[in-house]
């Protein structure tokens, strides 16, 4: 590959898309290749855009199922706390039926 070989204030039109923006006896620590960073550029731009969407997807999703799993535990316990009497009552009419008969019971 041959570097450019303009005159300084010639401007930065080059022969090939490819071809150094740098004289041979300049030292630049980033050499710029025309057209490239332009694209290179663009391109961390989408990533990190994707990747920044994939993060906000999955945050929604553990938020969602955070919720559900919230909504579960309080409806199982809600359930528990209202039906206990009647399961206890339930069984202590069972067993009291099973010991004094049914009449004790009203059965």
């Amino acid at each position: 590959m041959e570097f450019n070989t303009r005159k300084k204030g010639e401007g930065l039109a080059s022969k090939s898309p490819l071809e150094p923006l740098v004289e041979p006896g300049e030292t630049n620590t980033f050499i710029c290749y025309r057209g490239s960073s332009l694209v290179f550029n663009q391109n961390i731009h989408f990533i990190s855009i994707i990747v920044f969407l994939l993060i906000l997807i999955l945050l929604i999703i553990l938020i969602l199922l955070h919720l559900i799993l919230i909504l579960i535990v309080f409806t199982i316990t809600i359930a528990i706390i209202i039906l206990f009497p009647f399961i206890m009552f339930s069984y202590t009419a069972s067993v009291g039926i099973q010991k004094c008969g049914r009449r004790a019971y009203g059965a």
